[in-house]
């Protein structure tokens, strides 16, 4: 696997570089992509970096693609064509070997940990061989959000505060983003990307230890070659599926690699920010809820080996969703997943059923971040994506304080508000009393939606009584919360309350010359809870109505079967009710001219059912699609 923190137990001196003025070749022609394949491997991955670069000759540079690497060999660990150790730049040609006669340059020993070597690479590069696209491999060790780079002549590390104003100099010198930049190493987080954001278009990386074979350099740069002219967009899809290719079934451990938009990564992080604001209010008293959380979600490598602090970002919030029981935070978690969905383009993964290190990816969403048991370097606060979401501030104290309460005394229920009252709770009543000074939170909730909320300032010990209505009758949760100096200090939920209000079904029953069938019986029974209505259709008109109760008989989007059947025949048909509105019209064709017993019923509802109904098709459709599309990615 690609790590390498025995390494870094030594004293890291880290420091800038100065290179020597090297003359370029003649500039080249512009090609479609120039990949530029800054290879540290001036370390114990000085075998993988011969075969990496071996790969990339199978395929060769052309008039449209250019292959380009500098090269850092190391000592003691491959002896190949001729086992040189210093720092070489090459343009790999179909064939070719590493050996020196074969550089371009020759830049003596060169601390590729330095940003300065990095930036002297990428712009002579660029330079050198221009191109449309440029694609900006880092290829070495990976240390997750700490850094990248790792060598040996001395031990150094490029941390990832270097990273960003180095590429941000790449940027300046290229006059635009890089389109481009991949990780061939280990763990490459969120928290990285956010600090190359302002610099680069798309990224490519894994949130998990790489096996050290790294990326399949021969086919995946043999379909670029093939098609020079893929977008950014094609290129980094195309190599998170070849990566995952290339282990599927063969590999002792799990693999995954995604494509990350960093268009959108500052819309991700406003949505983390606020999730990670809500989540901080909500420990020490969700404690529990949250510590569970964190345990069920995948969890990545260190060294190597389980028991990393790299987790799941998406496959977290999940989990937050399903255990805390604050519909704010679960609301806001969804809207993290939504971001991430957003941001991650292309994510392709394999989990080996039993991975040697135990290490799974069944829950790879494309963006892991550092979640450690008790966080300990001071470095990751000084981080973009720390400043700007607060992250580090609840590392430091979700595992802190004791979750206790102060008690609101907070109970729910439905009400009759109406004047003179009518029978039907109309609102939801919540009476509190708080024992501090606070903020009382109400919220409504309706499968899982926030529907309704209201928040008030309250004092010591007085009583408050609020009222609520949803958007429409139904039942509801509610869930009360205080916070006293923004800390989460109470939470009550009360499940399944009722707002009613009356409802009526109207419609005709017609045979199939459109002429009503006078004293037929109509009946309306609810699919989910079996509760029928009953009633005749009028002698003359062929109408009905049905009076009904919400959500007494229905909720929103329950399945009702209307039947009418008259004369010993019998017609059915189905469809989606809706609470949204007092009525709702649905006709019924009977055909009684034929034989008796039970025919189709033509169902003709008012305009606004059947554009439901119709809506509710189309998603049936397009989820059997994405089932279908999934099992043919899936093994």
């Amino acid at each position: 696997m690609r790590s390498a923190a025995p390494l870094l137990a030594l004293s890291l001196v880290l420091g800038g570089l100065l290179l020597p003025l090297l003359a370029p070749p003649a500039r080249a022609a512009v090609a479609d992509w120039t990949f530029l394949v800054y290879m540290g491997a001036d370390n114990n991955l000085e075998g993988p970096g011969i075969d990496d670069f071996l790969e990339m000759a199978g395929v060769g540079s052309t008039p449209l693609v250019n292959i380009v690497v500098q090269f850092d060999r190391a000592v003691g660990f491959d002896v190949r064509y001729g086992d040189w150790t210093t720092t070489k730049r090459f343009l790999v040609q179909a064939g070719m070997t590493p050996t020196p006669a074969n550089a371009t340059m020759d830049l003596g020993e060169v601390d590729m940990a330095a940003p300065a070597s990095l930036v002297s690479f990428a712009t002579w590069g660029a330079a050198a061989y221009p191109a449309k696209h440029y694609f900006l491999d880092l290829w070495d060790h990976g240390l997750g959000w700490q850094g990248v780079i790792l060598d040996d002549s001395p031990i150094t590390y490029m941390t990832t505060a270097q990273l960003g104003p180095a590429i941000a100099q790449v940027r300046t010198a290229l006059g635009r983003n890089v389109d481009i930049v991949g990780l061939d190493a280990c763990r490459f987080t969120v928290e990285i990307m956010a600090e190359l954001q302002p610099s680069v278009d798309y990224f490519v990386g894994s949130e998990k230890d790489e096996p050290l074979a790294g990326w399949p350099y021969d086919t995946f740069l043999a379909a670029v070659v093939a098609a020079p002219v893929m977008t950014p967009v094609q290129v980094g899809t195309w190599l998170t599926t070849a990566y995952v290719a290339s282990y599927f079934g063969t590999s002792p451990y799990s693999v995954n690699l995604a494509l990350v938009s960093g268009g959108a990564l500052p819309s991700l992080v406003r949505a983390f920010a606020d999730f990670v604001a809500e989540l901080n209010a909500s420990v020490p008293l969700l404690q529990s809820q949250v510590l569970a959380a964190r345990l069920a979600t995948e969890r990545y490598e260190r060294n190597g080996l389980a028991g990393g602090d790299e987790f799941d970002l998406f496959h977290f919030s999940e989990n937050i969703v399903e255990r805390s029981g604050n519909p704010r935070l679960a609301a806001l978690a969804r809207a993290l997943q939504g971001a991430i969905a957003s941001a991650v383009l292309a994510q392709a993964a394999w989990d080996n059923p039993t991975p040697t290190n135990g290490v799974h990816a069944a829950h790879t969403h494309g963006l892991s971040i550092w979640f450690p048991d008790t966080p300990s370097d001071p470095a990751y606060d000084a981080l973009a994506l720390s400043r700007a979401t607060g992250w580090n501030g609840f590392l430091a104290t979700y595992r802190s304080g004791s979750p206790t309460s102060i008690p609101t005394g907070a109970t729910a229920r439905s009400v009759d508000t109406s004047l003179p009252t009518d029978g039907l709770a109309d609102a939801i009543r919540v009476d509190a009393t708080p024992r501090a000074n606070g903020s009382l939170v109400v919220v409504l909730t309706e499968h899982e939606s926030i529907v309704a909320s209201l928040q008030v300032p309250v004092l010591t010990d007085q009583a408050e009584a609020l009222n609520l209505t949803g958007p429409h009758p139904g039942r509801f949760n509610v869930t009360v919360l205080f916070y006293v100096g923004g800390k989460l200090s109470d939470l009550v939920t009360v499940s399944g309350l009722g707002i009613q209000a009356r409802y009526r079904f109207l419609g005709s029953v017609l045979d199939p010359q459109g002429r009503p069938v006078g004293g037929a019986t109509v009946t309306l029974q609810n699919a989910r809870t079996s509760v029928v209505l009953s009633g005749r259709t009028d002698d003359s008109s062929g109408q009905y109505s049905l009076g009904a109760i919400v959500p007494d008989f229905f909720v929103d989007g329950d399945t009702l079967v209307l039947t009418a059947s008259s004369e010993g025949r019998q017609a059915s048909a189905a469809f989606v009710a809706s609470a949204r509105g007092t009525s709702q019209t649905v006709n019924i064709v009977l055909d009684t001219s034929a034989t008796a017993g039970v025919n189709a019923g033509l169902i003709v509802l008012g305009a606004g059912s059947l554009v439901l109904a119709i809506v509710l098709m189309g998603i049936a459709v397009w989820q059997r699609e994405q089932i279908r599309g999934l099992r043919r990615r899936l093994p």
